[in-house]
């Protein structure tokens, strides 16, 4: 029987469940205050298997309290897990972002988001920084999946070999910008045009790269690099519940 209408908040005087309605609750408190038992796993142990949630878990704490429930009510299917440092000894589902549906009408949007996401504005009084990385980004983010399916066998497109190529020398990302330039697909070549013969643009790039992609390590690019893994659209279509998990360092990024 379902306790709970909404998220856990405790009870009221007359010993009656109250819970937030709301789609969107920010819960703060101190460690051991009880966020993590008292409200997030009491709702995941509580909700019926009717929607999908996307449950940020640094230190692998909610997971083993909750996951087979959701896989009973959800399916063992529709349960993932992305950790990539392998906390608890749990394995990862993996996943890819840089991985693009380009058969959809909208990949140029994912390209855009995910580039967005990746290149956070480092610089307030300069954004244009952090604009022109994610420019050069996003048109480098098509042409990497482009170039991953023309390989044989394909192969998964990848973050890192985008990192490589934005903060390579000069002259070889010179190189790369006009040779992504003769695939002559304007969402390429509208993104990366300005860069040409621009030094000083392209060394703004290869900064700002270099500092927001620190946290692409060894460990974090072999947990990305597969061609399937979890598809997060799939919380549109069914319930689904996906755990990520970074480890606190990870999360200071």
């Amino acid at each position: 029987m379902k306790m709970w209408k909404g998220v856990p908040l405790g009870f009221n005087e007359k010993g009656k469940p109250v819970a937030s309605r709301s789609p969107v609750t920010c819960v703060l408190g101190d460690p051991g205050s009880g966020k993590t038992t008292s409200i997030i796993a009491n709702y995941l142990l509580d909700e019926p298997g009717k929607q999908s949630f996307i449950v940020l878990d640094s230190k692998l704490t909610v997971y083993p309290i909750t996951h087979e429930y959701r896989r009973k009510v959800c399916g063992d299917e529709n349960v993932k897990i992305i950790n990539p440092k392998r906390i608890r000894g749990e394995k990862s589902d993996k996943w890819n972002p840089a991985k693009l549906d380009m058969n959809s009408p909208d990949y140029e949007d994912q390209a855009i988001n995910r580039s967005t996401s990746l290149i956070p504005n480092l610089n307030e009084k300069q954004p244009h920084f952090a604009m022109a990385a994610r420019s050069f980004g996003t048109g480098a983010l098509i042409d990497e999946n482009i170039e991953a399916a023309r390989e044989k066998p394909p192969r998964a497109p990848s973050l890192m070999k985008i990192r490589e190529m934005a903060t390579a020398d000069a002259a070889t990302l010179a190189k790369s910008v006009e040779r992504m330039m003769k695939k002559k697909l304007p969402a390429i070549t509208t993104r990366v045009a300005k860069f040409r013969g621009d030094t000083e643009e392209l060394d703004n790039v290869r900064s700002t790269y270099e500092v927001s992609g620190s946290w692409l390590t060894e460990t974090m690019c072999a947990d990305m690099d597969t061609m399937d893994g979890v598809d997060f659209r799939v919380c549109r279509d069914r319930a689904t519940t996906i755990y990520a998990s970074l480890p606190p360092e990870e999360d200071k990024d």
